[in-house]
């Protein structure tokens, strides 16, 4: 599996929108094709189109997923659709190079809420195994949900504490420790893009896995291998997602790994 991430960490506010048309909406949606990201909003575009837009593209905006700007903006959308949250959107007043999307020049967040429900961090369970979800019930082996089983370990270690989840995360913003453990995620992937590819060999899938942060990974593997260690034996393949540094991992089932809690 290539754990290699096209997406590095969220940077910079985007550029300014001074007298350009503009949209204020939410995101209906959003997709990877390639090297760009193709998103709609909920509200019809009101200025006039660039020539260059083909006309089953004229609901859509593009960003190229290749420069600095546009992982910046991608990030943003991600960000935006994990908070409900509306968006700007600014017209280059031409088409992303090399297609017949119209390209953004700036996206802006806005309607961004903070709850009034106060997170507070437990702390960390250390060296949690993988199969985590597997309890033993009156001698025998059941399997519980993923985030039943992380509650469950959190409040042995932390009474009435449960496990944290993205928007948890978020919400702690600097009270998160900088921890150099790894820590299990439950909710950490917010899409998955499927495209064919073809060689001489024959036709594969090929998937990119789009964690809620806006980081980016392509995979030859089934999708369901890297969300949970729930299936997982000793003579099988399987990865779970780790927070490390603040960034997704895809993590082997084979290794141990911490679960944060919070109150």
């Amino acid at each position: 599996m290539n754990h290699n991430n096209i997406y590095t960490a969220l940077s910079g506010i985007l550029l300014s929108m001074l007298a350009l048309p503009t949209l204020a909406a939410g995101i209906t949606e959003l997709k990877v094709e390639g090297d760009i990201a193709v998103f709609k909003t909920s509200d019809a575009k009101a200025h006039t189109l660039p020539n260059c837009v083909a006309t089953s593209h004229k609901p859509y905006w593009a960003i190229s997923l290749t420069s600095d700007a546009g992982k910046a903006a991608y990030s943003s959308l991600i960000t935006a659709i994990s908070a409900k949250a509306s968006v700007h959107v600014a017209t280059k007043q031409g088409c992303l190079s090399g297609t017949t999307y119209e390209e953004a020049k700036s996206i802006t967040i806005t309607g961004l809420t903070v709850s009034a429900n106060k997170v507070r961090f437990a702390g960390f369970v250390p060296s949690v195994p993988a199969d985590f979800t597997r309890v033993y019930l009156n001698g025998q082996t059941q399997n519980q949900s993923p985030l039943s089983a992380m509650n469950r370990i959190c409040r042995a270690s932390f009474p009435g504490a449960r496990a944290m989840l993205w928007d948890d995360f978020r919400a702690l913003g600097d009270q998160y420790p900088e921890n150099t453990d790894y820590v299990w995620v439950f909710d950490a992937i917010e899409h998955v893009s499927v495209a064919e590819s073809r060689h001489d060999r024959g036709t594969y899938l090929r998937q990119q896995v789009i964690y809620k942060n806006g980081q980016i990974e392509s995979s030859s593997d089934n999708i369901d291998m890297i969300q949970t260690c729930t299936q997982y034996q000793t003579t099988s393949r399987g990865f779970g997602t780790v927070l490390k540094n603040r960034d997704f991992q895809s993590y082997s089932c084979s290794n141990r790994a911490s679960i944060a809690c919070v109150y």
